[in-house]
């Protein structure tokens, strides 16, 4: 949990001289805008609809001519609670546990509350009517100096947690809340008050169900605090703008609601890769600021191709006429389906499974598209059909098995099979691959040589639409030396008889 500075607390009280206040909202029905930009808790009608506060907040309220609030506090012992504001006009006052109740503490006709009232364990509510904002000399009025826009809500010290240091408030009146000159919000009353009582608690303590999280674009996530330290602490999200990112806004790729429920937004020009975004629950007590930060890492909406090519010339897929290649497409946005579509089928087609296929020559794009909600992205591939390009379609080994002994090696023949068909490949690069080196090796140009008696299984891949094949090897042991040189004759005599016959 995290708090401003003292010197950051100070300036925030000034502040709210001239009506700044950030923070009292429980659930999204109790957030309002302020003109200013800073937030507003408005009171209930009745005690049905009173409006939570915790004992020890600063409430910063509205109220329409003739109108009434009604705020709800719990004491959880006996105790006192001292009530301190100013109204420009008479205004009465009422502190009870229900209407019918008998009321603790009733004010009516004053301008001025300096109250301690005696709590026991139970629910109590504020009842203001027919505040009107008080008006300060103008020799005083340091309206001039408007520092609402400057709230430091922003600044978030939570490095520098005083929580050690904190006391319990002496609660003061408090002063201007609505120039009286500015007739356009003369129709509403705004005023402010502060509650505090003996053996307070000095820090907010609170968990959250999340301390990170990562989110893709069009998926939201739940935030929700709990075991509050503080009855009925009222609290709103935002989300904090990085200043180290000057090009990113970040309430723009990540929003949420008054209520915690945090949404990554769409793709966009500034939302192009994975960005951390903090977001923050806000709450106002002992006259201080205090947070619970969640990161959300936001995570673009993507999609993955394998192989990989691009919309470039450096990287497109070149194909000979009839030819096809088949191209994988996943993306990161959950039960999402994929869609393939050509701009030019008479060029290059493309089916549902992402097979490409080369039918005439020239340069088209096709496109894997993925739509979920109002999130979607697609990737776009440069196909080439190119003139006397000849395509590998398939190889195969000439024989799928063999044997040799432990110190012979044999050379292994394959074929390709080819679009169009019966051509040699433009690009005829393999690569050979032994199942167990151990056993047998295999070169760079196919020759197999035994090491050990056992079997082992011998790959050739394409480079050009990596397409394989296999030839399992025998090893069997080696010839003993002495009958290596009495058939040494005869296995010349056959070598030659098989050069002279062309095999």
């Amino acid at each position: 949990m995290k708090k401003v500075s003292k010197p950051i607390a100070i300036v925030m009280a000034l502040v709210l001289t001239l009506g700044a206040f950030a923070a009292n909202a429980l659930a999204a029905e109790k957030v309002y805008a302020h003109p200013e930009g800073i937030f507003t808790l408005a009171g209930g009608q009745d005690i049905s609809s009173a409006k939570p506060v915790a004992i020890g907040e600063l409430v910063y309220g509205a109220l329409e001519a003739e109108g009434k609030a009604v705020y709800k506090i719990y004491s959880e012992k006996a105790q006192e609670l001292r009530l301190d504001f100013d109204s420009a006009t008479p205004v009465n006052v009422t502190v009870s546990t229900s209407d019918e109740a008998a009321t603790p503490y009733t004010e009516t006709n004053k301008t001025h509350f300096s109250s301690n009232i005696q709590l026991e364990n139970a629910n109590y509510y504020i009842t203001v009517e027919n505040y009107a904002a008080p008006v300060t000399p103008p020799a005083d009025d340091n309206t001039g100096d408007d520092n609402t826009g400057d709230d430091n809500t922003g600044d978030d010290n939570t490095g520098s947690d005083n929580t050690g240091d904190s006391t319990n408030p002496q609660s003061a009146a408090l002063d201007l809340t609505l120039n009286a000159e500015d007739e356009e919000e003369a129709a509403v009353n705004e005023f402010k008050f502060s509650t505090s009582v003996s053996e307070m608690e000095k820090e907010i303590r609170v968990d959250c169900n999340h301390k990170s999280a990562e989110l893709v674009a069009g998926q939201s996530l739940q935030l929700k605090l709990s075991n509050f330290n503080i009855e009925n602490i009222n609290y709103f999200w935002r989300v904090l703008d990085d200043e180290t990112t000057l090009l990113v806004d970040e309430s723009e790729i990540v929003k949420v609601s008054q209520d915690g429920l945090v949404t990554v937004q769409p793709n966009s020009e500034n939302f192009n890769k994975d960005t951390e975004v903090k977001v923050q629950a806000v709450m106002y007590y002992l006259n201080e600021l205090w947070t619970k930060t969640v990161t959300i890492k936001a995570v673009p909406a993507n999609v993955f191709l394998n192989p990989y090519y691009d919309s470039t010339e450096d990287n497109c897929l070149v194909l000979g006429e009839g030819a096809s290649r088949v191209i994988t497409a996943t993306t990161n946005l959950k039960d999402a389906r994929i869609t393939w579509s050509t701009e030019d089928a008479e060029i290059a087609t493309v089916t549902a499974g992402g097979k490409v296929t080369g039918v005439s020559i020239g340069k088209t794009y096709i496109k894997a598209s993925v739509k979920v909600g109002e999130v979607s992205v697609s990737r776009r591939v440069l196909v080439d059909v190119k003139q006397n390009h000849v395509s590998v379609m398939g190889i195969a080994f000439d024989t799928h098995s063999d044997e040799i002994r432990v110190n012979e090696d044999k050379t292994v023949a394959y074929t390709f099979e080819t679009a169009p068909a019966g051509k040699n490949p433009t690009n005829a690069k393999v690569t050979f691959t032994s199942s167990d080196p151990a056993i047998a090796t295999v070169d760079a140009d196919g020759k197999v040589t035994g090491v050990a008696v056992g079997t082992a299984t011998i790959t050739v891949t394409s480079e050009d639409g990596q397409y394989s094949d296999t030839c399992t090897f025998t090893i069997k042991e080696a010839i003993p030396n002495w009958l290596m040189v009495i058939i040494a004759p005869f296995r010349m005599i056959y070598n030659l008889i098989m050069m002279i016959i062309g095999k």
